[in-house]
Formats: C-alpha cells, sequence, structure tokens
C-alpha cells in the first residue's frame, strides 16, 4: 500500500450527547484498513479531548490530536464549524479534509497528484445543483447571501487543501463569511463557502465524485468505485446511532462484526439503496393506485 503525502485530517466536536466520537472512530478505522501508517490529525475543542480521554481508548494513541482553545460562547454545532472553517489556520502542511460520518472504501494516495490550492466535490454529485427554488438556494439567501442560478456548489464534506497563500486567503474569508451568516441564524458552512468561492473567481476545482460519493446524491456514477462513502445525509439515524454506532459506543471500539462489514462498506449501501428503491416504488405505486 503506497503511503500518503497528503495529511488525512478531522474536525471533532463530541459529548456524550452525540455520536460524532463514534462516527470519526469508524471513519478511522476504515482508513486504517488501507493506511495503516499515515499521519491523520483530529482537530477538536478542549472539552472534546476531556471526554475523549476520559473514554480510556486507543484513539488519542492512533492520531495526532490538535487541541483548540474555541469561545464559550459557541455550541457544539457552531463549534464544530468554527474548527472547520479555521481549519487551514490549525493545520501545518497539506491535507484531506473528510466529514465523521464517511467509510473509506480504497487507498487514497492518488489526492497526493492534485495540483489544485483547493478541491472538492459537486454537493450531491451533481453538475450545478443550485436552481431557483431549491433548499440549498433558499438557506444561501436566509444566510445573507445572494446566489446566482447555476453557479457551482461544493460540498465541504472531503475537502484537498494545499498548504498556500491562496488557500490560507480562501479560509480567512470562508471563516468571516461564516461568522455573517451565523449572525443571521445559518450556522451551516457551505453557504459562506459558496460565497467565498464566487467572491474569490471560483478558486475551487472539481474533485471527481469518487472522493465524496454523497449517497442520496445523483451518485449511479461514483457508488460503485467510490473512494470515499458519505452517508448520513440518507441514513435513518436512529437506525444508524442505535445500531452501528452504539455498537461502538457500548464496545468502546470497532469489534468484529463491525470490522467484517467495514470490509465490503459498498456492499452494505448497495443492500441499503435497495431497501430504500423497494419503499420508494411501493408507495410511487401506491399512490397511483389511488389516483385512479
Amino acid at each position: 500500500m503506497r503511503e500518503m503525502k497528503t495529511k488525512l485530517v478531522y474536525v471533532l466536536v463530541c459529548n456524550e450527547s452525540n455520536y460524532y466520537y463514534e462516527m470519526v472512530a469508524m471513519s478511522l478505522y476504515s482508513f486504517r484498513l488501507y493506511h495503516p501508517t499515515d499521519a491523520v490529525e483530529v482537530v477538536m475543542d478542549r472539552d472534546s479531548y476531556k471526554y475523549i480521554e476520559g473514554k480510556q481508548t486507543s484513539f488519542i494513541n492512533d492520531v495526532t490530536p490538535v487541541v483548540i482553545d474555541i469561545p464559550s460562547n459557541y455550541n457544539v454545532v457552531q463549534r464544530s464549524r468554527y474548527l472547520k472553517t479555521n481549519l487551514r489556520q490549525f493545520v501545518v502542511g497539506d491535507f484531506l479534509y473528510v466529514d465523521c460520518d464517511t467509510l473509506v472504501c480504497s487507498t487514497l494516495s492518488e489526492i497526493d497528484s492534485v495540483s489544485a490550492d483547493i478541491a472538492m466535490v459537486s454537493d450531491m454529485n451533481r453538475v450545478f445543483p443550485l436552481k431557483n427554488g431549491s433548499r440549498s438556494r433558499e438557506i444561501n439567501l436566509q444566510a445573507g447571501f445572494s446566489p446566482r442560478e447555476d453557479e457551482p456548489y461544493f460540498n465541504s464534506g472531503i475537502s484537498f487543501v494545499k498548504d498556500t497563500p491562496a488557500a490560507h486567503h480562501f479560509y480567512e474569508l470562508w471563516f468571516q463569511n461564516w461568522q455573517k451568516s451565523l449572525e443571521r441564524g445559518v450556522p451551516k458552512d457551505q453557504p459562506a463557502l459558496r460565497e467565498t468561492n464566487t467572491g474569490l473567481g471560483f478558486p475551487i476545482q472539481e474533485l471527481s465524485a469518487v472522493w465524496n460519493c454523497q449517497l442520496g446524491g445523483d451518485n449511479t456514477r461514483c457508488l460503485y468505485k467510490s473512494k470515499i462513502l458519505h452517508y448520513l445525509n440518507v441514513l435513518d439515524f436512529g437506525q444508524v446511532k442505535n445500531g452501528i454506532l452504539g455498537r461502538i459506543r457500548k464496545r468502546g471500539c470497532v469489534d468484529g462484526v463491525l470490522a467484517v462489514m467495514l470490509q465490503v462498506p459498498r456492499l452494505l449501501f448497495y443492500l441499503i439503496y435497495l431497501k430504500h428503491y423497494i419503499r420508494d416504488s411501493y408507495y410511487r405505486i401506491r399512490n397511483i393506485i389511488k389516483g385512479c
């Protein structure tokens, strides 16, 4: 297995009331199947670090923790976005940022050959998803931004970022725009990301969809050869929490059953898609019959 020169980076804000630690633990396990010794940094706030230390697992020893002091006026969701939009100043060197709700399906070494300062995958794996009347557009307007129809709209869940002046400047402006968005009641980071990309003349380059296969999007073209699966938007979180993540919390690690499942994550999600397809087909047919 070829080593990555690019370090992998997570952002983690966690406590007993959420399952973000368990998500990162599972994602990290899937990454280690292909990159057992490569560098991984986890950027977290001090409370999260104390919470993980109290678990007495091997997690901290398998990564490099980057602990940041965040003003106390931010809540859990806001702290996560605070770290994410500031990430370029907290990490030294080129990095591949990966959301916690992800599973690695193959080697990621090819990311080293990307030449862009910043590169991401389009949101929901679509070409131009920002349409008039779309939910994404409504949220951008609520955040105080004026999106143009059909401009690029990226998903920030997987981001390749070089350690260059251009990338540092982008993140500085992204954080400023996120603060403006937060003042208007929108803590999401993607409206501010879109505003920053537009304001700087579209410096974000597009990565292939296989790097961020967002389950529930237009991903029939990327699922079978995906490098990273991004799952939370489509799955019933109650099922994930009570089943997979609850199992990790109870046992303190990825056990043998989950280890086998993580060997074939694509197959797992093909089955999930089949379930959703059957369910949706049933409701469509039922509505047609009712309408007759």
